[in-house]
């Protein structure tokens, strides 16, 4: 198996992706800029959807173990934790926890 670039078709569904966003961006109300980080965060979870289907699959994760896993619970906490301490804002620390 050799990985040889996105294809032509590929190309264009991001130029297209990125063309409708624009579009949708420049016309956005001001007063609701807040949602666009809830934006990030829907698409950031969606991404790790195929790895828990194919773990799902498996029936078990695999190389996963439970020092990285806690380390990245830990480091979440210390995100939560200094959003909190620096901004106070509730969107940041819900795109955090998600």
């Amino acid at each position: 198996w050799a990985f040889d670039g996105p294809g032509v078709a590929h190309m264009l569904a991001v130029l297209a992706g990125f063309g409708a966003a624009c579009a949708i961006l420049s016309d956005f109300e001001p007063d609701l800029l807040w949602v666009l980080p809830l934006a990030a965060t829907a698409i950031g979870a969606c991404g790790h959807v195929p790895q828990i289907a194919s773990n799902w699959q498996n029936g078990h994760t695999g190389a996963l173990s439970l020092i990285t896993q806690t380390l990245n619970v830990l480091g979440a906490g210390a995100r939560v934790f200094t959003t909190v301490q620096l901004v106070n804002d509730s969107v940041a620390v819900a795109s955090i926890c998600v």
